[in-house]
């Protein structure tokens, strides 16, 4: 597969996105140690489970920023779209996004959707606060 898509994009094919579901942990009163999600795609968007009590926590070791895009998939009264909250994360800095008005960010399967400008040094953990 890794070889397919190595020569779709020789060849300047479309890559395909994915959708790409992360596991949110539980917060403890003693803490609790974040599982990065690392090898993340600029091209995939990654879903999490939000009830409104979910926060990123996004750690850039890479030499550039990187925007994180979390999708507003609702709108706003009369129908107006609802903008994108969108975070950047400089280089070498960490930043904890978070929580998440449901009502805003869920998507139909109670999700957030996250997308990243650059992913060069990235991960991403989720954590639901107790």
């Amino acid at each position: 597969m890794k070889r397919l898509l190595k020569i779709g994009l020789a060849l300047g094919l479309a890559v395909a996105m994915a959708d790409v579901a992360v596991d949110v942990q539980r917060g403890s009163p003693a803490g609790v140690k974040p599982t990065d999600k690392g090898e993340l795609k600029t091209e995939d968007t990654y879903l999490l489970k939000n009830d409104g009590k979910t926060v990123l926590r996004i750690n850039n070791t890479g030499e550039s920023a990187t925007e994180v895009t979390v999708v507003t998939p609702n709108e706003a009264a009369g129908g107006l779209a609802i903008a994108d909250r969108v975070v950047e994360v400089p280089a070498e800095e960490e930043r904890i996004i978070g929580p998440f008005d449901p009502g805003v960010y869920n998507n139909a399967d109670k999700q957030i959707a996250v997308k990243f400008s650059a992913v060069t040094g990235v991960t991403l953990a989720a954590v639901k606060i107790a």
